[in-house]
């Protein structure tokens, strides 16, 4: 059973994202983090495979998460879904911290894709 980790600030979105996996349940374990430390905490706990994160949350943001998960978990894969304005600057903060990019809003089936092509390339159990 492969394991994600979704993270966001805002409840709703955890809640629709989860819908959008709910086919996967027998295959995936899907668990929801409102912040990057009860994410963090979640990853201690958790064999994580992978990590689907905003970019934009308060305290901790989503390139700190990303950094803490690479140092930490680095064969955790790592995506990250942002409604934000992305420019070169953000792009190079992110090269090295995550695998793919997914812009808000997006059709259901991207998410779904991203995370069971990152499952499939996941090494570890």
């Amino acid at each position: 059973m492969k394991i994600i980790l979704l993270v966001d600030d805002e409840p709703l979105l955890l809640r629709s994202y989860e819908r959008i996996l709910r086919r996967w349940r027998s295959d995936w374990v899907v668990l929801s983090a409102t912040s990057g430390a009860k994410a963090l905490a979640l990853l201690h706990a958790n064999p994580v495979h992978v990590l689907v994160t905003d970019l934009a949350m308060p305290d901790m943001n989503g390139f700190e998460l990303l950094a803490a998960v690479r140092s930490g978990w680095p064969s955790v894969r790592r995506i990250v879904v942002t409604g934000n304005v992305y420019d070169e600057r953000d792009h190079e903060r992110l090269v090295g911290l995550c695998e793919l990019v997914i812009r808000k809003p997006f059709e259901p089936r991207v998410l779904e894709s991203a995370i069971a092509d990152a499952v499939e390339r996941a090494t570890f159990s």
